[in-house]
């Protein structure tokens, strides 16, 4: 069941909301890939100080998406930080939606903005990663226009597990 949110630019009294967004998100997407105690760890006050300082530094930018005045989603991006991304080329650095607004629609509404302005800043490529063994992100992701970049992937290890992430880019038509 679709809803309707509205997508705008994160603001500084938006961290507090994304960081429950983020901590609730990693408790539901992840609890079969870690150890509860990692999932426990998760600290809203420690994510809230981050996503501060993230919208303050603006040198990402940060939506989030909105149901009836609350934030239940959000997306970060800027410039790809892989070494060997050609010119252009950004990426989405975080997105998380509440599990509660999971496959209605706010996710790929995210994504649309991120790519608008993504295009808006001169972008032909969007990059991110994702954990191989997160299966709804990446059927999620390629419903978005994403594909995986074959043989492109890199460790991730967090809370003593050892995972691997792999690399999905789309080009941007303008």
């Amino acid at each position: 069941m679709s809803h309707t949110c509205k997508i705008r630019l994160g603001e500084l009294n938006d961290a507090p909301a994304i960081a429950q967004v983020h901590v609730a998100s990693w408790r539901s997407a992840y609890r079969p890939l870690f150890p509860e105690s990692v999932l426990a760890a998760l600290s809203i006050a420690d994510l809230e100080a981050k996503w501060k300082e993230s919208i303050v530094a603006g040198t990402s930018r940060v939506f989030v998406a909105e149901a009836d005045g609350a934030v239940i989603g959000f997306l970060e991006f800027g410039p790809s930080r892989d070494d060997d991304a050609p010119t252009g080329t950004y990426e989405i650095l975080a997105l998380y939606v509440d599990p509660n607004f999971w496959c209605r629609g706010s996710g790929r509404a995210l994504c649309r903005g991120c790519i608008s302005a993504a295009a808006a800043l001169g972008a032909n490529t969007l990059s991110l990663w994702t954990l191989v063994d997160n299966g709804a992100a990446r059927r999620f992701y390629r419903t978005v226009g994403f594909s995986e970049q074959s043989g492109v992937k890199r460790p991730y290890v967090r809370g003593g597990v050892s995972l691997e992430q792999v690399r999905y880019v789309r080009t941007i038509a303008r």
